[in-house]
């Protein structure tokens, strides 16, 4: 079994998305002290690399103890952004992804290599996003959510997040905050993203693994 972590250090002083309010981790407990550790974290819900259940944007939508565990896993596909071409109507998915004959992915995970910028200004700078022409295509395809290696599946200055509104409100997951997609490239492979259990959760923090298949 290959596994490659996806996923940011969680840790005070990491980037969070502007105008929010940024995690404390403190020790509560101490092995000098106690005789055992323990750490008091104090975070929002989509801090790090995380995940977005539909009722992040949509009212009394599915959440991260409601929605089911089977969406959060899946066959995936490395897409780079920006893609050369828009996707035209009718367009074979296959073809357009260039994915091996008969691989039908769950997840399609966008990168632009933007993850390198992580606890740096440039993280919150322009990066590419998919069109929301190509989401939507996608969820007539089928998937079960889609992923990127920046803070957003929508630009920083969006006003109106189509992507999120189009994703979460056809009840597909997004997964932000990725790394390493380097090294899936032209790969097949399982990803996880695995929420916490939070009642009524519209996300939560992940530990999103790949794990090669081919």
């Amino acid at each position: 079994m290959k596994l490659i972590d996806l996923t940011h250090v969680m840790e005070n002083d990491m980037p969070v998305f502007p105008g929010t309010a940024a995690p404390i981790f403190s020790i509560a407990y101490s092995v000098e002290q106690n005789g055992f550790k323990e750490t008091l974290m104090n975070m929002l819900t989509h801090t790090g690399t995380h995940l977005d259940c539909s009722s992040h944007f949509i009212k009394d939508a599915g959440s991260t103890d409601t929605t089911a565990i089977e969406n959060f896993a899946g066959h995936a596909w490395i897409c780079d952004l920006p893609i050369a071409e828009e996707i035209k109507e009718n367009e074979d998915m296959t073809t357009y992804l260039n994915l091996p004959p008969n691989y039908r992915p769950d997840y399609i995970l966008f990168r632009t290599m933007h993850s390198q910028y992580w606890k740096s200004p440039e993280y919150f700078h322009f990066f590419e996003t998919p069109s929301n022409t190509l989401i939507n295509r996608l969820i007539q395809w089928g998937i079960k959510g889609v992923g990127i290696d920046a803070i957003s599946i929508d630009p920083m200055d969006s006003t109106s997040y189509p992507n999120h509104y189009s994703l979460l409100g056809n009840g597909k997951i997004i997964v932000e905050n990725l790394k390493h997609l380097e090294m899936l490239k032209d790969k097949k492979f399982r990803f996880f993203a695995f929420p916490l259990k939070v009642k009524d959760g519209d996300g939560s923090p992940v530990r999103a693994v790949a794990e090669i298949v081919e």
